[in-house]
């Protein structure tokens, strides 16, 4: 089985070295290392170079012409691996000595999974660990350890990626992780090990620093009665439901590749669970715009039906009686 790793990176000196070196420090060493460049100005590329020259497996490298954003800089070096595993990587986090040999274990142990995600610790922008796992976070802001999307903890097969991979940006999310992993759920394909094999530094520079993930800290009812009270998230949520009537039509223009791909869900299940996805975020939106006696009678319809398990169950439910 061969092992690709997928990086973007941007003005990543200062962490990078230490993550590379953690690749080559694997009991299991990759194949193949794809970083695709997002147009950095500091000494990011010469690091890479100069580790390209002493690594033990194949390092490659492709810059985009001008700055594109870390999402098609993934999607692109995912693009360009030719292992049969594809893991993702950030730049500034560490990999533990047994991240790809556990993870390969888990992918031969589940060949109806095709998306695997480990748990991390999180840690400072010096490396100290902030006593919080990915998991444990998952877990405070009120989801399931299906929570877990972090694209950096992150590995899947090479059809799951040939089918995902879009033919254009239209509709994309703001995420890699969140498009990657929303096709995840809806194939039921996801597996996820509660095992610590890397960290994961945060930093005021993070790409996706304004995310709930990227703080260290448990979520309690106040912190969250104060994030969401008052808040009008209807254009948000009709966006969520416009990416999501887009990965209906991925899906019938990709009907061959999913055809191919070894799931347990059939294509009417994928499809249905994406139009699960389509109302239960429609109905949020339409919550706004009636009295409050008709918002607690939709809110319990929607208890009832299930729908608030496509977001942070009780607390979403919380969330949505304080608006």
């Amino acid at each position: 089985m061969k092992v690709s790793i997928a990086m973007a990176t941007y003005n990543g000196a200062r962490w990078i070295e230490e993550q590379l070196d953690s690749f080559a420090q694997q009991d299991r060493r990759p194949d193949e290392l794809v970083v695709c460049d997002d147009c950095s100005g500091d000494e990011t590329i010469s690091i890479i170079e100069q580790f390209r020259r002493r690594a033990s497996f194949e390092v490659r490298v492709v810059s985009n012409e001008k700055n594109s954003g870390h999402i098609r800089s993934f999607l692109r070096a995912m693009s360009l691996c030719r292992g049969d595993v594809i893991f993702l990587s950030d730049q500034d986090d560490t990999w533990r000595r047994t991240k790809i040999s556990t993870m390969i274990r888990l992918i031969e142990e589940n060949p109806r999974r095709h998306v695997f995600v480990n748990d991390a610790e999180y840690t400072d922008g010096n490396g100290t660990p902030c006593g919080l796992t990915v998991l444990q976070k998952c877990v405070s802001v009120g989801a399931s350890a299906g929570g877990h999307i972090a694209g950096a903890c992150t590995a899947m097969t090479k059809e799951f990626v040939a089918f995902i991979l879009p033919e254009d940006y239209a509709e994309m999310p703001k995420y890699h992780d969140v498009y990657i992993h929303r096709w995840a759920k809806a194939l039921g394909c996801k597996h996820i090990t509660t095992d610590v094999l890397q960290t994961w530094r945060i930093h005021g520079s993070n790409s996706s620093a304004a995310t709930q993930m990227t703080t260290p800290e448990r979520v309690s009812m106040l912190t969250w009665r104060a994030k969401f009270k008052g808040a009008d998230s209807r254009s948000d949520y009709l966006t969520k439901a416009l990416q999501f009537r887009r990965m209906c039509i991925h899906l019938a223009a990709k009907r061959d590749e999913f055809s191919r791909l070894e799931v347990a869900a059939d294509y009417g299940d994928v499809l249905g669970e994406l139009s699960r996805h389509i109302d239960a975020f429609e109905n949020r939106a339409a919550l706004h715009d009636v009295s409050y006696p008709g918002r607690l009678a939709a809110i319990a319809d929607m208890a009832l039906r299930g729908k608030y398990k496509y977001f942070y169950g009780w607390k979403s439910i919380a969330k949505d009686l304080l608006i």
